[in-house]
């Protein structure tokens, strides 16, 4: 359950680099995020970091494309909108496989689709 959620930390991270600047940030440490309260604080500092970044953005900025720098200068273009698609889906993905663990474990998270947390 934790390599996931670094995983998905390290995921949002990464990717807000590329959607800043075109050059994905490097690899977070996973030993900075060893419990739950390094975990958290490491979400709501990249949630707030997104929220800038998304709030300087116009209605049709998303279609901008940008070219995404990877390691060892491997370069794809994206859509911004594609992006952030990508990274929606992939965290839905984990999302559920954490689920199904935690599940499995008798500690089920309960309703997780989209709709249910947009209604919160």
């Amino acid at each position: 359950v934790h390599t996931i959620f670094v995983h998905l930390l390290q995921t949002d991270y990464a990717w807000r680099g590329a959607f800043e600047g075109g050059l994905r940030h490097e690899d977070l440490e996973p030993s900075a995020y060893p419990d739950l309260a390094a975990l958290r604080a490491g979400f709501a500092a990249e949630e707030a970091a997104w929220d800038a970044v998304l709030a300087g953005l116009g209605p049709v900025d998303g279609a901008i494309p940008i070219t995404v720098t990877w390691r060892h200068g491997f370069q794809y273009d994206f859509y911004r909108d594609d992006l952030l698609n990508h990274l929606m889906l992939h965290g839905r993905q984990h999302f559920a496989e954490l689920a199904q663990l935690l599940t499995e474990y008798g500690q089920s998270p309960g309703d997780i689709d989209l709709v249910f947390l947009l209604f919160e």
